[in-house]
């Protein structure tokens, strides 16, 4: 919804998408690992592809899944930069470049810090960035469309 658009094309589907494919992963995830081992790890879809044989021959996928889940983590930080840029070009104009540069430097310094802090900071400044303040962010647009519409 952050994310500027040429047409007004609808998010939805992508999110239903991406929605599903998560639910089929988790239950095939959870279709394999007993609950004592997805408890155990981490990476619960890693651990299960660590054991996967097709035909006898083919064993070793964790090299294709790590590069998938690092592509896939890559693809996250960009979306999520981009979105801080533009939130802050949309607070200012001219502000985008450095948006996307201080929200880089507070994830690396959150990362550093994260493994030990609770989870609700986290938890509320999700509610914040997520629903607070991209609703504020469209109240704005829609007001501001409405006044040249006027003018």
């Amino acid at each position: 919804a952050m994310l500027p658009r040429e047409k007004k094309s609808r998010p939805w589907p992508w999110a239903l998408g991406l929605t599903v494919g998560a639910v089929i992963l988790s239950a095939v995830t959870v279709g394999v690992l007993s609950p004592a081992v997805a408890e155990k790890t981490e990476g619960a879809f890693f651990e299960m592809v660590r054991g996967i044989r097709i035909f006898g021959v083919a064993e070793r996928f964790e090299a294709v899944v790590a590069a998938a889940m690092t592509l896939g983590w890559f693809c996250l930080l960009s979306l999520l930069l981009t979105v801080a840029g533009h939130m802050a070009e949309t607070l200012h104009a001219g502000w985008g470049k450095a948006g996307v540069w201080i929200s880089a430097v507070l994830a690396a310094v959150i990362s550093l810090w994260g493994r030990r802090a609770p989870a609700w900071p986290f938890a509320l400044g999700a509610l914040v960035l997520w629903c607070l303040l991209p609703t504020l962010f469209s109240r704005k647009e829609k007001n501001s469309k409405n006044f040249e519409k006027s003018t």
